[in-house]
């Protein structure tokens, strides 16, 4: 603590000891001020501390495309990300428990994201509208699906209804 906190403590302590009441709870109201005020200040550093940790998706995407640029070059490269995404897929049937292969399959989206023409931002917009859509969507219970097969949603909602237009 500073002086001038040192200062405050012991003239608190030594109001704490009068006797009159009424001063006794003005003094007892500061003292609550003070440590409210230190709470505050101790959750406005905790804020400020998870701001700056805080992952940025699109921050990182702008990372990932200034490193794919670089060190894989320009161009929509599709053929060649669909072919890592196969090999990662095959090292995930390997062993569906290791994560780091299921982060790869995710970067090579990202990467073939933007390579198809999409912005850092754009990309991180579409994964935020794609999972309300499947929110919204119908969906078999878990318990019936085969587990080693892919659970699809109930296409009868896609289809346009008898009579509606294909487009």
């Amino acid at each position: 603590m500073n002086k001038s906190k040192d200062d405050l403590a012991r003239w608190i302590l030594h109001l704490l000891d009068c006797r009159d009441e009424n001063e006794r709870l003005r003094v007892q109201r500061v003292v609550d001020l003070l440590e409210a005020n230190n709470c505050y200040q101790q959750l406005a550093r905790d804020a400020r501390t998870t701001l700056k940790t805080r992952f940025d998706l699109v921050t990182h995407l702008e990372r990932q495309r200034e490193f794919s640029l670089k060190t894989f070059g320009p161009g929509t490269r599709a053929a060649g990300v669909v072919d890592h995404i196969r090999k990662e897929l095959r090292e995930i049937e390997a062993d569906p428990t290791e994560v780091e292969e299921w982060i790869d399959v995710i970067i090579l989206a990202f990467d073939g994201a933007w390579r198809a023409g999409y912005e850092p931002a754009q990309i991180v917009k579409a994964i935020v509208a794609k999972q309300a859509k499947n929110e919204k969507r119908r969906w078999p219970d878990w318990r019936t699906a085969d587990p080693d097969k892919a659970i699809e949603h109930d296409r009868s909602a896609d289809r346009p209804a008898e009579g509606e237009s294909h487009g």
